[in-house]
């Protein structure tokens, strides 16, 4: 456990701090810290647990004494506790127990001695900054260690070496540690702190702590933001080599341009780009299954502009890498999956409208695969996994056609209607207990101009005219899909 403070006394100030915490969450009144006891003796916390009897309310007081020292504590430091705890027996009718706190624990001889006497009384313990941080991650309302590595990955690429928990000025924080001894804060909920005053004070604490002052802080928020920048010039450059198969350099705009170098040497890894002239070159492997896979997943690695994203979703090039292939390549992925003639058809067209059933096709499903790990595949798990493959695109499709964000994309492609018919059996043991078939029709219209002119979602009754057969203006410019 990481106690910060300024100064010696200021750590020795704020153990005495956490202890008053603990002891409040346990229930106890009247804390104090730094009492005067008879004879001048200074008391560093002591407290009152109120339990009620018979009669009237039984208090039990204890005292706390707190050791927040770089080194063990020595056998004097013990000796000095037990005699104030000893005073506090004779004097004080209340008193029950004497706790010390040693934030590093205790040497040898005190270990030795502390272990004889707690054979003979329960009055007097030891408390070491182990036992300490686990009494605080019980009652403290901290996050579990799983959930500042989720907390972590959702704002940086970084990989957590180690985590300690950290306390000052009455408030718990996470210093997570990554590798070069770079670090970061988290709240006790797992999230990162904001930038501020105080947190920055507590960062230089830290720093020092750790053993050198200028250790660089990692602000999460602020990484995110790089992080989504950097995916964001990805996502622009992919989209343009797709669309015109090069593009100049000075078209990454400047809000991109600090992240120009680390996306064309990606690229130029992935071997989907080249630099040429001056230009950004697509490379022969876009045109291979493999390469538009790799471009996919980088237009989805995180949210995407609309406009860059249809620019790339509707290219010819992306359009023309999803043929018979690039589903061969796709049976591979899948644990060699078998699709019939027809069943390739209707999964290319599925995926030439629905970014996520390519999303999903391009990934492994983890089903599929297991039940292809025989030699031999059984027909019953052949024709079960092809089904289960084909609904998984189907509602992918409808997942993206009822996705607000997406509606523009098909109106693009004059995509305005999907109608889904479902039929349900609900059985029991002895037969059918409920049977129906239901119809939904969702649509896609332009809003007048006063309106906004925006494609707008459209939840239609089924009496309502086929899309074919409402008459459209004249040059509406509305693409077929291919």
């Amino acid at each position: 456990m990481m106690l910060l403070g300024r100064t010696a006394d200021d750590k020795g100030k704020q153990l005495e701090g956490l202890t008053r915490i603990i002891l409040e969450e346990l229930g106890y009144s009247d804390v104090s810290t730094n009492v005067i006891a008879g004879g001048g003796e200074e008391i560093d916390v002591s407290a009152v647990l109120k339990t009620t009897g018979l009669e009237s309310g039984e208090r039990q007081k204890i005292i706390c004494e707190c050791k927040a020292y770089s080194d063990k504590i020595d056998i004097n430091d013990w000796l000095k506790f037990l005699g104030k705890a000893y005073t506090q027996e004779k004097t004080e009718i209340d008193y029950r127990k004497a706790y010390m706190v040693a934030l590093n624990g205790a040497n040898g001889n005190v270990i030795g001695h502390y272990e004889n006497l707690r054979k003979k009384t329960s009055s007097i313990s030891l408390v070491t900054g182990g036992e300490l941080t686990d009494i605080c991650r019980k009652y403290a309302r901290l996050a579990q260690e799983k959930r500042l590595g989720e907390s972590v990955s959702s704002f940086s690429d970084r990989r957590p070496e180690r985590t300690d928990l950290l306390f000052y000025a009455n408030k718990f924080y996470w210093c997570v540690v990554f590798e070069k001894e770079e670090f970061t804060l988290l709240l006790p909920d797992a999230t990162p702190l904001s930038m501020n005053k105080e947190s920055r004070a507590i960062i230089k604490l830290t720093a020092t702590y750790l053993g050198n002052s200028s250790k660089r802080y990692i602000d999460l928020i602020e990484e995110k933001k790089n992080l989504q920048s950097e995916h964001a010039a990805m996502q622009f450059v992919v989209a343009e080599l797709f669309t015109a198969g090069r593009i100049k350099l000075d078209q990454i705009s400047a809000p991109m341009a600090r992240h120009k170098s680390k996306v064309i040497a990606q690229l130029s890894q992935d071997e989907i780009a080249h630099l040429e002239d001056g230009l950004l070159v697509a490379g022969n492997k876009m045109n291979t299954p493999e390469g538009a896979i790799k471009c996919l997943q980088y237009m989805t690695r995180s949210p995407c502009d609309a406009r860059v994203f249809t620019t790339f979703f509707n290219s010819e090039r992306f359009s023309g890498a999803l043929n018979e292939s690039m589903i061969a390549h796709i049976a591979g992925i899948q644990g060699g999956l078998r699709f019939g003639t027809e069943e390739v058809d209707k999964i290319i067209q599925v995926m030439k409208m629905s970014p996520r059933a390519c999303v999903y096709a391009m990934t492994p499903d983890l089903l599929i695969t297991n039940h292809r790990r025989e030699p031999v595949v059984q027909e019953v798990l052949d024709q079960f996994d092809r089904t289960h493959f084909i609904n998984k695109i189907y509602g992918a499709l409808s997942a993206d056609f009822s996705t607000d964000a997406m509606k523009n994309m098909f109106f693009s492609k004059n995509i305005v209607e999907m109608e889904t018919i479902t039929e349900v059996i609900v059985k029991s043991g002895t037969g059918v207990l409920l049977q129906d078939r239901r119809k939904e029709r969702i649509g896609l219209g332009k809003t007048a101009p006063e309106y906004g002119g925006g494609v707008i979602q459209i939840l239609l009754v089924n009496s309502a005219p086929e899309p074919w057969e409402i008459q459209k203006p004249p040059g509406s410019g509305a693409e077929s899909v291919q």
